[in-house]
C-alpha cells in the first residue's frame, strides 16, 4: 500500500507487508521509496514494483529476487513531464506474443484531462533495463466516440476516461484494454460505463483505438481490476456497483462476470454498505489475484471515522471461497 498526506505530491512512500499463513496474519517486510500508487506482480518468477515516485511523478521499477525481502535500487523507465504525468494505479497486466503490457494515465484532476497509453518490453528481456521499454503515443477522450455521455471529456467536470486501466485478452484472441470512465461530475448519464480499446500490438508505439463504450455498472468512477477465468470462460470484474442515489458512490464493492467484455452482469455483492454516509464510507481500489477456487482481495477502506470516504485509515485482505459458485 501508499502512504499519503497532505497532498499525493508529497507522498513517495510504500509499506510492504507479508502474509506467511494465507493473511491470516501480517507482518511488516520493509519499505519501497520513491514509491506512490505501487503495483506489484510477479513474472518470471521474480517479484517487481512499479510505481510512480509520487502524484503525477516518473514511473520507476524495482525487482526482488527473494519474494520482497530485499530489493534493487528503483530504476527510472519515464520521466515527467507536461504529457507524461503519471495519475493512478493500472489493474491486469498482460503478457502477449511474447511482450509485456502495461496500461498507464497521464494527466490531472487540476486540468481535468487524462490521457491513455502502455508501457510495453520483451517478455524475456531485463525490465530493469529502460532501454528494452517504449511507451505509446497517448490517446485522449473524445466526447464524440459513440454512446459517449454528454457533457463529458477534456477540461470538463468530468473528464471521460484516462485513468486506471487493464490489459486483456478478448474472446476474440486480440489484446484490448479496459479503462475507468470518470463521468460523475457532469456527464448524462453519469456512472455505469466502461471503455473499452484495441491495441496494435505489431506496433506498440501507436496509441490506443477506441473500440466502444460498454455499459458496465462496476466500469465507471471508480478503479476496478478484471481477470480471465479459464476455466469458466469468464471475464471476472471486481469494482464499485454504482448506486444512482448516492454520490460518491464507493459503498458498495461488488463482483460482476462477462463472456465477451460488452454484456456484464454482477453476481455477488462483496461489501455493502449502502445505507452508510458515501461521504465518510469507502471500500475501493479492489486488487486481486486467483488462487485456485478462490480469490485474494486487497480493498483500500476508508470506515469508522477515516479523514473521508476516499482517504483510508485501513487494507483490508479478504478471501472469496470458491468464486465460480456466484456464476
Amino acid at each position: 500500500m501508499d502512504v499519503f498526506w497532505r497532498h499525493e505530491y508529497y507522498a513517495m512512500l510504500s509499506p510492504l507487508f507479508c502474509s506467511d499463513d494465507g493473511g491470516k496474519s501480517w507482518r511488516w517486510l520493509g519499505e519501497l521509496a520513491p514509491s506512490y500508487w505501487p503495483k506489484l506482480f510477479v513474472h518470471r518468477g521474480k517479484l517487481y514494483g512499479l510505481s510512480a515516485t509520487q502524484g503525477g511523478g516518473c514511473l520507476v521499477i524495482a525487482r526482488s529476487d527473494d519474494e520482497g525481502e530485499t530489493w534493487t535500487a528503483p530504476v527510472l523507465l519515464f520521466a515527467t513531464n507536461s504529457w507524461y504525468s503519471l495519475e493512478g494505479t493500472c489493474g491486469n497486466i498482460a503478457e502477449y506474443n511474447g511482450r509485456l503490457y502495461i496500461p498507464v494515465s497521464c494527466g490531472s484532476w487540476g486540468t481535468t484531462t487524462f490521457r491513455m497509453s502502455y508501457i510495453s518490453a520483451p517478455a524475456d528481456s531485463d525490465l530493469l533495463d529502460p532501454a528494452q521499454w517504449c511507451i505509446a503515443d497517448l490517446l485522449e477522450y473524445d466526447p464524440a466516440w459513440p454512446g459517449s455521455p454528454a457533457e463529458v471529456g477534456p477540461g470538463c467536470g468530468s473528464p471521460g476516461a484516462g485513468i486506471e486501466g487493464n490489459m486483456i485478452v478478448g474472446p476474440d484472441g486480440t489484446l484490448h484494454a479496459c479503462y475507468r470512465m470518470d463521468i460523475e461530475a457532469a456527464g448524462k448519464p453519469n456512472y455505469g460505463k466502461m471503455l473499452l480499446l484495441d491495441v496494435d500490438t505489431s506496433h506498440p508505439e501507436k496509441p490506443y483505438r477506441f473500440n466502444a463504450i460498454v455499459p458496465c455498472t462496476l466500469g465507471s468512477n471508480a478503479k476496478f481490476c478484471l481477470n480471465y477465468d479459464a476455466q469458466s470462460g469468464c471475464y471476472v470484474l471486481l469494482g464499485n456497483e454504482q448506486v444512482p442515489d448516492k454520490t460518491p458512490k464507493r459503498t458498495v464493492l461488488s463482483m460482476a462476470v462477462s463472456h465477451d467484455l460488452r454484456s456484464w452482469r454482477v453476481v455477488h455483492r462483496i461489501y455493502d454498505f449502502h445505507d452508510q454516509d458515501p461521504r465518510a464510507c469507502g471500500f475501493q481500489y479492489p486488487d486481486w489475484v486467483f488462487d485456485g477456487d478462490d480469490i485474494l482481495l486487497l480493498t483500500r477502506v476508508g470506515y469508522n471515522m477515516a479523514d473521508t470516504h476516499h482517504n483510508s485509515n485501513c487494507i483490508t485482505f479478504e478471501r472469496i471461497r470458491n468464486f465460480r459458485q456466484y456464476f
